[in-house]
């Protein structure tokens, strides 16, 4: 078995935590991907924090996409995931200028039942 979501999520941090913020972004997304059929929520968390990361490294539409990729895989996940992961996405829908796509994700993460 691979690391855990945990391992992971320190690997990344200590890559960004030295200024290694797009090996920490590469690290994040291979981690998500490589988790995603044994532990979608661990998946779908790490690819929260990556949109966070992206948008230092890559820029704002970058994070949009990561955070709609995060999005796109909450139908397995833990509800705490799922609101985490609509949330980011209207920060990141924010990031870019759109505020009603983002006040839309805000809506759908409150409506999650926890």
């Amino acid at each position: 078995m691979g690391p855990s979501a945990s391992d992971i999520r320190q690997a990344a941090a200590a890559l960004d935590d030295t200024g290694r913020s797009a090996e920490a972004l590469a690290v994040l997304l291979t981690g998500a991907r490589d988790l995603a059929p044994s532990d979608p929520s661990g998946s779908v968390r790490l690819m929260v924090e990556a949109a966070s990361v992206a948008l230092f490294v890559s820029g704002p539409q970058r994070a949009l996409d990561v955070a709609r990729d995060a999005v796109a895989s909450v139908d397995e996940v833990d509800p705490a995931v799922a609101v985490l992961a609509w949330t980011r996405l209207g920060d990141a829908c924010m990031w870019v200028g759109a505020p009603s796509d983002a006040r839309a994700a805000w809506a759908r993460a409150t409506a999650i039942p926890a």
